[in-house]
């Protein structure tokens, strides 16, 4: 039979009908506002370049889901059927885990989102379990919680791991306040300027080895000791991943990561601004006080390579953070803590040296 160049009735039907679906989703789309967050993939993308505050504003938790216009958890209006109603649900449904109650998990609460594992130096590492438990307690240690349980990694954070040396050796209940075991091998941390993040015992390795900041103690009953590892990681959850908590790249409201990590104000005092007797007594009183501190060197451009050699061999490094362990006003000495580990050396430093090589200090009310 020839072609007469018409299309069959049952086929211009169908074509209808799909014009028809199309359109009515497209209506659907365009009376339905979308959540403010991008679906998971999206987001991810988004919170790699995020700053501190942007990334913690996508991370709120009335970001993944609104209330309707009614004030209540779902929108207004009954759900459609079918097609369109597996589109109404994508959009209405918010993102993550779907809590007990229907509604949904937002991501930094959702303890399957895990944050980006790449770094500078650290560019294919896999997460892996940890076993292990927040808190152990060595014999030698006088808490749980304690200085020498934090050990730098991979990764340029030293402002953030001396932070929770000085917080640990001077508050370690701010440090126990911050982690609650859930029990089901996921933790909740929480900041004060971020808010709470749930995170699980997986972490970056890297040839087998966890890539960023160590456990502290172990035992043979427990296993490691997480709560470095754990706070490390919701940091970087909630901040977009580990490369964005890196000293060049992060950015905080507070005055500096003590403050998020506390709550209290941090007082930074730059030590070019007070001569070595009244520097010495001003981190004396806050030492009487049992108050954190952490101090920063200058950076290498400030040094000759005589000097430099000289602050390698009394343990000091340029551009790196210290937790402030104690002063010692009789022989004008602070003593310091590398967050690299217990293994390093603790410099022990007058106060004309403590002056030329750290540029300042960061004093952490209680």
């Amino acid at each position: 039979m020839p072609q007469t160049g018409r299309i069959p009735k049952d086929k211009v039907a169908s074509t209808t009908a799909r014009k028809e679906v199309k359109e009515a989703a497209r209506r659907a789309v365009r009376s339905a506002r979308p959540p403010t967050l991008h679906p998971s993939a999206r987001l991810k993308d988004r919170l790699k370049t995020a700053g501190y505050e942007e990334g913690a504003g996508l991370l709120k938790p009335d970001a993944a889901a609104r209330p309707g216009p009614a004030g209540g958890g779902e929108r207004e209006g009954p759900r459609p059927e079918g097609l369109l109603g597996d589109l109404w649900a994508w959009m209405t449904g918010g993102l993550g885990r779907q809590s007990g109650d229907g509604g949904a998990r937002e991501p930094a609460k959702d303890p399957a989102v895990q944050p980006d594992p790449k770094s500078e130096h650290v560019s294919d590492p896999t997460y892996g379990k940890v076993q292990g438990k927040p808190f152990i307690k060595e014999e030698d240690d006088p808490d749980e919680v304690a200085m020498d349980d934090v050990s730098q990694g991979r990764l340029g954070d030293c402002y953030f791991v001396a932070s929770l040396a000085a917080i640990a050796d001077k508050n370690p209940d701010a440090i126990r306040r911050m982690i609650k075991d859930n029990g089901d091998g996921t933790y909740t941390v929480k900041f004060h300027e971020g808010g709470e993040v749930v995170v699980d015992d997986q972490f970056p390795l890297q040839g087998g080895r966890v890539a960023y900041a160590g456990p502290g103690d172990q035992d043979a009953k427990d296993g490691k000791e997480l709560w470095v590892m754990l706070i490390e990681k919701a940091w970087a959850k909630l901040k977009g991943g580990y490369e964005q908590i890196r000293g060049s790249k992060v950015r905080m409201e507070s005055e500096d990561a003590m403050e998020a990590l506390t709550g209290n104000k941090t007082t930074t005092v730059r030590t070019s601004s007070k001569d070595d007797a009244t520097l010495l007594e001003l981190l004396a009183k806050a030492a009487d006080k049992g108050l954190p501190m952490t101090a920063g060197v200058y950076t290498k451009d400030r040094f000759d390579q005589e000097t430099l050699d000289k602050m390698s061999a009394q343990g000091v490094y340029p551009n790196h953070a210290y937790a402030v362990v104690s002063v010692d006003r009789a022989k004008g000495t602070v003593e310091l803590y590398n967050p690299w580990g217990k293994e390093t050396k603790r410099p022990v430093l007058e106060m004309g040296e403590f002056k030329k090589y750290y540029q300042s200090v960061h004093i952490n009310a209680k």
